[in-house]
């Protein structure tokens, strides 16, 4: 027998290390490529994390508009429902902010209605700029100027502070555009007063109480002059657009043109040297200051959210005693059947009720006065009280209804037994609903 051929024992032996070193480099490849792989997506993840920040940034910058009365804020003391339902009918909206989008406008002439709304307080010589730019077009309508934007326009009309004594305030003057009987929210602190000693050209219109000023005073245009408008702010907000004549009355005074130039003053706006200061504060800081400060926000929030302290639950600690509102209510009634005191429980009743509706219309009366002399043997409401009057007088106005008819349910007998104090009760309740236009 043969001894074995050690060729095929060679061949393999020195076939292995070719094979290993193959393998070898093979891995060395596919792991450099997944360290390269790992790279490239983290460069890429960091790219559209910081591209996603900057558009949520740059949207929330666009529809963030919190400035009051301004005509982009969609809230509720904006005034985007105004312009837009201007825009709808056919005029032309345009809107500025600051002194420097105003010079870069074209300036209006006759067939352009400026409107100039905003809080911002702008020094008299920017007033006396938008004077100068906006003279020529057919009419300004001032929303709740301050001092100085309104000196510039006009030296016949001046602001009058103090409450209003009406929660709504009714025309009583004729206007181009606003009729007798329209009737719009009142302001509840400001309004404006016209000069006592013009003869003719100024109109004050929707009266917030005597001696309180007008929600609306219109200065008619002089031989190449400006016919100026100054209203208060509440009739043009977003909020009450849709009560009563607001909108009517906004719209018709302010849309008398084919374009309207709406423009909002800003807090920074200046006169002179204004390019000059803009250059200096924009070359003292990098460009890279504000995303680092951006990224500092981040990284301050993340820190605050991890290392910040958790609270736990609230503790609940029982209180001694606790009595529903109802409870002492029925109470009162159960005592007030009891001594067969109808009467005196539709007087509670009809006290509370004036309260409410002269709290409601802005009138005076005392409701602790009212309850402390029903002790009195007669607990009839004396109708010759004058406030008691007047709220009678004004309670017709507002529901429509007979004065008879109030006055007998405000200041007329009492009901004695169950059955008349419940439909006493059903009258009040309805009355009070007709004023105050509750469902």
């Amino acid at each position: 027998m043969s001894a074995p051929n050690p060729t095929p024992t060679l061949e393999k032996t020195g076939g292995t290390p070719y094979s290993s070193l193959g393998a070898a480099e093979t891995r060395r490849t596919r792991s450099g490529r997944w360290v390269w792989w790992v790279v490239g997506g983290v460069v890429v993840a960091v790219v559209l994390v910081l591209a996603v920040l900057a558009l949520v940034s740059a949207a929330g910058s666009r529809s963030s508009n919190t400035t009051p009365l301004d005509p982009g804020n969609r809230g509720s003391d904006g005034t985007s429902a105004l312009a837009s339902i201007i825009d709808d009918h056919g005029v032309n909206v345009s809107v500025v902010r600051g002194l420097d989008s105003l010079r870069a406008t074209s300036a209006p002439g006759a067939d352009t209605t400026v409107v100039i709304s905003g809080q911002a307080v702008i020094s008299a010589d920017v007033a006396e700029a938008v004077y100068d730019r906006v003279r020529s077009a057919h009419r300004v309508v001032l929303i709740n100027p301050t001092y100085p934007l309104l000196a510039a326009f006009t030296s016949q009309v001046s602001t009058a502070y103090g409450a209003s004594l009406l929660p709504v305030s009714k025309a009583n003057c004729t206007l181009e555009g606003i009729s007798p009987t329209d009737v719009v929210t009142s302001d509840p602190s400001t309004g404006f007063v016209g000069a006592v000693n013009t003869a003719t050209g100024v109109t004050q219109c929707f009266s917030r109480g005597q001696g309180s000023g007008a929600n609306l005073v219109t200065v008619a245009a002089e031989p190449g002059g400006l016919s100026v408008v100054a209203m208060t702010a509440p009739m043009t907000l977003n909020q009450n657009l849709a009560r009563y004549d607001n909108s009517g009355v906004a719209i018709r005074t302010m849309a008398t043109t084919d374009r309207v130039l709406w423009y909002v003053p800003q807090r920074d706006d200046k006169v002179s040297d204004q390019d000059s200061n803009t250059g200096s504060s924009a070359s003292v800081f990098p460009r890279a200051v504000g995303p680092m400060f951006l990224l500092a926000f981040f990284a301050v929030l993340v820190l605050i959210l991890w290392r910040g302290r958790r609270f736990g639950p609230l503790a609940t600690e029982p209180l001694p005693a606790v009595v529903k509102a109802i409870e002492t209510t029925r109470s009162r009634g159960r005592m007030y059947r009891r001594a067969g005191a109808a009467d005196r429980a539709a007087a509670v009743l009809r006290v509370h009720t004036i309260a409410g509706i002269a709290g409601y219309l802005g009138l005076p009366y005392d409701p602790g006065r009212a309850l402390d002399t029903l002790g009195a043997p007669d607990l009839h409401t004396s109708s010759t009280d004058p406030a008691l009057a007047a709220i009678i007088s004004a309670v017709a106005d507002v529901t429509g209804r007979d004065p008879a008819q109030v006055s007998a349910l405000l200041a007329g007998p009492l009901p004695t037994t169950d059955p008349d104090l419940v439909r006493f009760t059903d009258a009040l309740t309805a009355l009070d609903k007709e004023v105050l236009r509750r469902p």
